[in-house]
């Protein structure tokens, strides 16, 4: 569904309503997206991105460092 595309939101939504067999496959999907999209994962993926040492990223001057690149 496009953001801001309250049509193609009904729509979604009805097909949901009216296709029960579909709702395990999207609970299923769901499960995926969740560890795939985890915050953990997800911040693992951007340190190795960046090139930082994970271990050595928890150190507060590591986390200050990091907090002024974010913030740019």
């Amino acid at each position: 569904v496009e953001p801001h595309n309250s049509f193609e939101l009904a729509e979604a939504i009805r097909l949901v309503l009216h296709n029960r067999p579909l709702l395990p496959q999207m609970g299923r999907r769901n499960w995926e997206m969740r560890t795939q999209y985890d915050t953990e994962t997800v911040i693992a993926q951007l340190l190795r991105i960046l090139n930082v040492d994970a271990a050595a990223a928890t150190e507060p001057q590591a986390t200050e460092f990091l907090a002024s690149k974010v913030a740019k």
